[in-house]
């Protein structure tokens, strides 16, 4: 299996990611979309990208989970994580895909459909005044890899608002 590779803007590293549980709950767990939307969000935002429903407060420590469930088949898995990607806008804010022991990017080792993240702020950014009022948009990329033959690679983004609850 090729290490995943986690980007922040110019800043990247590589690391395993896990089979395990997915603990998310269902308001911090976004479904792909078969069909893109027709506007556009905000410059910088992928066509037709779904929103988290829970917004991410910089303070917290929490998995959010990217279900790509509709855009496969019914007996395909995703085999493994390619790539997880943050914009230059997430490392400018202290923003990162936690890679520790227990918080590393996982797969769902149930269904096989689901990649899990846990995202940290740096402490010194947590009180960052962009994260006031409406806080930030920020995109989180993934690219699988599923274990159809041949296999397909799916690459989806999701926005995440960042702010202070």
């Amino acid at each position: 299996m090729l290490p995943l590779m986690i980007a922040a803007g110019v800043i990247a590293a590589q690391a395993e990611p896990a089979a395990g549980e997915i603990v998310a709950s269902a308001d911090c767990t976004v479904t792909a979309v078969t069909r893109q939307a027709e506007v556009a969000i905000a410059a910088g935002i992928p066509q037709g990208a779904p929103t988290w429903p829970q917004p991410y407060d910089p303070g917290d420590h929490v998995p959010y989970a990217f279900d790509f469930a509709p855009l496969m088949a019914e007996d395909e898995r995703i085999a493994s994580i390619a790539a997880i990607r943050l914009g230059s806008q997430a490392a400018a804010l202290g923003i990162a895909v936690d890679q520790a022991a227990g918080y590393a990017p996982t797969i769902d080792v149930d269904g096989g459909r689901k990649v899990q993240v846990w995202l940290l702020v740096s402490a010194p950014y947590q009180g960052d005044g962009q994260f006031d009022a409406g806080g930030v948009r920020m995109v989180v990329t993934f690219q699988v890899v599923t274990d159809a033959l041949p296999p397909k690679r799916f690459e989806r983004s999701a926005v995440l608002v960042v702010r202070q609850l």
